[in-house]
């Protein structure tokens, strides 16, 4: 799975050799900002709605999920 840019600005776009299935972006206390249901190898997320920080990223590809930190500017 490939995730860039990371630090972000306005667009994340997340790429993987299988099907992704949801998406998660959770900010530091814990509360989950962005949810999708997706059904497609390449996402672009937006991200100028999040306020500048670190996030979680939870990906779900082939009922496993995939963690990683994400840094929004």
């Amino acid at each position: 799975m490939t995730i860039y840019p990371n630090p972000v600005r306005d667009f994340l776009k997340i790429e993987a050799s299988k099907t992704i299935q949801e998406i998660q972006v959770i900010n530091l206390v814990g509360q989950t900002v962005i949810d999708r249901k997706v059904d497609n190898s390449t996402v672009t997320l937006s991200t100028s709605d999040l306020n500048g920080g670190v996030y979680t990223l939870k990906v779900k590809i082939n009922d496993k999920y995939y963690v990683r930190k994400v840094v929004v500017n």
